[in-house]
């Protein structure tokens, strides 16, 4: 999907105490020159993108890269994510968090996914009750974002797709 499906990971927070960081970027960049196939259309799009991100966020953010493969911007100062729908072929924001709480303010209605590594789904779970978070249909461990069941995005596929003939 290249990123571009709505289930796509597009913001990663890492919590600073639980010290993943390396190891999660690190197994990601294998799997990506693995598993990617690199062209120049992507690299034109991916360029477009970091200049659009570029300009509008704090100049205190934090670019990198290796191979051009993997993209992010570590976000330092709290932005509008205004171009946060527009990241693709492997291109992430990142924003290290002390607690999951802090999370709370980067989710609404129009997150449909979250997908989790290095903490547990009820830690989710807790965090979308005790604030009231609206819109989250699924909580999933990285690397099942993509996989359908009868129930998708908080609808019925089969209800929806189906027709009764009396």
């Amino acid at each position: 999907m290249d990123q571009n499906a709505c289930s796509s990971p597009k913001l990663v927070f890492l919590i600073t105490e639980r010290n993943l960081s390396k190891k999660f970027w690190s197994k990601f960049q294998n799997l990506i020159l693995e598993r990617y196939k690199f062209d120049l259309s992507v690299s034109n799009e991916k360029l477009l993108n970091l200049t659009k991100n570029l300009e509008t966020l704090s100049k205190k953010n934090k670019l990198s890269y290796d191979q051009f493969s993997l993209l992010k911007i570590e976000i330092i100062k709290n932005n509008k994510l205004e171009n946060f729908n527009n990241l693709n072929s492997g291109f992430f924001f990142e924003r290290k968090i002390k607690s999951i709480e802090e999370i709370a303010k980067y989710i609404d209605e129009k997150t449909q996914t979250v997908t989790y590594f290095g903490v547990s789904k009820k830690e989710i779970l807790k965090l979308i009750q005790k604030y009231g978070i609206l819109g989250v249909d699924r909580i999933i461990p990285v690397g099942q974002a993509f996989e359908i069941g009868p129930i998708w995005d908080g609808h019925d596929i089969i209800l929806k797709l189906s027709r009764i003939i009396q």
